[in-house]
Parts: C-alpha cells; structure tokens; sequence
C-alpha cells in the first residue's frame, strides 16, 4: 500500500559545507497554541531532531513561546546558533528578531515567505489519496476539509489536489467544510458532520478527511451502524490522528513521516547556518505513504 518511498523535494545537494556554530546549541520552539495532537507529531519530529543535531555535537534547547511574545531569553539573548520553529504565526516583533537568525520552519502551519521550511508534500497526499480509492473502484467520494486559512494551510491544500485528481478522472467530489459548523460547540460539530454526510444520495463509499476531525467523526459514523471499511472506506490524516481510534476499525492513514521531517529538519538548518547570505527561503517537501491501520497498529 506504500507510495513511493520517502525522499525530499527543492533540497539543497550540497551538504559538505562548514558550519559555524560558536555556541553549539541550537533551539527547538513551539508556540503555546499547538494542539495536543500536534505536539504528539512535534514530539516526534523532536527525537528525531535532537538525535541527528547531536551527531553533529549540538545541543537543541526546547522551549514554548506565546505568538505575541516574547521569545525566550536564551534566544534573545542570542545564545543560540539556529532555530527549528512549529506553530502558528507569531507577532511582528517576534519575526524580526527571528529574521537574525537561521530559522527553518516545521510543517505547514504558520506559512511565511522568509524562513525555509520541511513539511509533508500536501498536494501529494491529496493526489495520492484520490488515485487510492478510486483505483479501489470508488466513484461515490467526499471529502472532509476546512477553509484556507494560514493555521490549515495544509487542510487546503491536500482537499484542492484532491479535487484536482478526480475532476482529471470524471468523479466528482462532494465537500463537506467543518468550518461551517463552527457556530455550533464543539461536542455538536462531529455530529452534525457526520449527518451531512450521511444524508448525501446515492450514498458515499469512499471518504478522504484531510483534517483533524478524524476520531470524533468516525466515532459518530460508528455509531449510526456504518462499517468502517465495509460500508465506508476512509483514509485519514495523519497516523497521530488515527492513534485516537478504535484499533478494531479498518482504516488507510497518511503518514507524513515525521521522523524524516525532523531528521531534514536539522541538516537544512545546518544548511542555512552555513549560507545566511542566500536570499531565497527553501522548502522541503517530504514524501508520505498509505498504510493499512491493521499494519500501523501492530508496530505501535
């Protein structure tokens, strides 16, 4: 079920260059309104980080920070040789500050034009996803999404490839927007989702949520009486997100390999490090793979 194995996409080739780091440390920042599910996948990303940075003989240095500031002293007080950052966007005075210093970006959320940036490749994973069912011969298909927005860039994204691909096959595609229920408290929000979808005729035997509302919605799916993997067949994002759901149900996950991610992570800040003057951001995009959740829960 695999796609095609991992690699990264716009990477600098060169990586025999030398670094200057006077304080051999580098920092490892989240902004404070992450959700939990997102620190899980940062956890990840973290591990992998740390163990690569180390190799090099640098210490990473984990801290939190509110988008409205301020950073951390040991980053203002520059004691720090570069800087990994994951959230959202934070204030102008933060960014100026962080524009002084190498600064490579984590995932999709927060997208600026002036830090390079490792994120999955999300119009690959819509793509991927839309061939996966209607190659498994699906022609009644949604999608779950929200609204572009610069905190769910990558929900946008993945959802516009995936219409991209089934217009270029003749299926259409039915939408179903979360962001239209937000007016309504969140414990009502999963439900209504679930009854949009249900009432859709003829009935959906494929679903692709390209968000966050994966347990919630399949919990409620459940239990209407659809059979998951019988009645609907559904591929979630990401594996951290389907952690969240019955071990019993038959699912396809995107996973976006955030180990990779972390791993890229460290060796394009040391490659920024080592070229401060190169005037343009770089941004990696690291392939995902489909995995069966029967073959993703016996590893974990």
């Amino acid at each position: 079920m695999n796609t095609q194995p991992p690699a990264e996409k716009n990477t600098p080739k060169n990586h025999s260059h030398t670094v200057s780091a006077p304080h051999g440390v580098l920092a490892m920042l989240w902004t404070t309104d992450i959700k939990p599910i997102e620190q899980e996948i940062g956890l990840t990303i973290q591990e992998a980080a740390v163990e690569i940075a180390e190799q090099h003989g640098l210490k990473v240095r984990i801290a939190s920070f509110s988008p409205e500031g301020p950073l951390p002293d040991f980053v203002l007080n520059g004691e720090v040789d570069g800087v990994l950052v994951q959230g959202s966007v934070p204030s102008e005075t933060i960014v100026e500050h962080l524009k002084n210093l190498p600064v490579v970006w984590l995932l999709t959320k927060g997208q600026n034009n002036w830090a390079d940036r490792v994120q999955p490749d999300n119009y690959e994973i819509g793509h991927v996803c839309c061939e996966h069912l209607i190659q498994h011969g699906h022609r009644q298909i949604a999608c779950v999404t929200s609204a572009y927005s610069t905190d769910t860039p990558a929900y946008y994204e993945r959802a516009a490839a995936f219409a991209r691909c089934a217009n270029k096959h003749g299926v259409p595609v039915h939408f179903l927007d979360e962001t239209s229920e937000h007016d309504f408290p969140p414990e009502e929000r999963h439900i209504r989702l679930a009854e949009r979808l249900l009432a859709l005729k003829p009935s959906m035997t494929g679903l692709f949520i390209a968000n966050d509302n994966v347990a919630s919605l399949i919990s409620t799916l459940t239990e209407r009486g659809i059979r998951i993997g019988k009645d609907l067949f559904i591929i979630c994002s990401n594996r951290e997100y389907a952690k969240l759901c019955s071990p019993d149900l038959h699912l396809t996950i995107v996973d976006i390999h955030a180990e990779i991610i972390g791993r890229e992570a460290i060796k394009q800040l040391l490659w920024r490090m080592a070229h401060r003057d190169a005037p343009t951001a770089v941004c990696k995009r690291i392939h995902a793979r489909l995995i069966d959740s029967h073959e993703f829960n016996k590893k974990t």
